[in-house]
């Protein structure tokens, strides 16, 4: 959940009134560096778990998750399990996994 809101938060566009502007600030600040925390720790303990490197992808999307390029590979590897459970149930691509792992994502969905 706590990435969920961070990942909201990272949608939100910052040029609307100078109160909502604040109200974003001050929620990606909240949500995001428990999120980020969160998921730092989740990884340590379950770095091959993929629903964990599905959500993680979130994070990274809004830059609130810094990884090395060999950490973003083993991510996506993880990750693909879970895009692969979801694609095979609805045969609709991720965009997010799409950006965040273009190379697994056009092993995953080749046409």
């Amino acid at each position: 959940m706590a990435i969920d809101a961070c990942h909201h938060w990272g949608g939100e566009v910052g040029d609307q009134s100078d109160e909502r502007n604040e109200q974003i600030r001050r929620g990606a600040e909240h949500d995001c560096q428990g999120a980020t925390k969160k998921g730092r720790d989740a990884y340590r303990l379950y770095p091959r778990n993929s629903a964990l490197a599905a959500k993680l992808l979130e994070l990274i999307d809004v830059d609130r998750f810094p990884v090395t390029a060999v950490e973003r590979t083993e991510i996506c590897e993880t990750a693909t399990a879970q895009f692969k459970r979801d694609f095979l149930g609805s045969n609709r691509e991720d965009v997010l996994f799409r950006a965040e792992c273009p190379s697994q994502a056009s092993t995953l969905y080749r046409k």
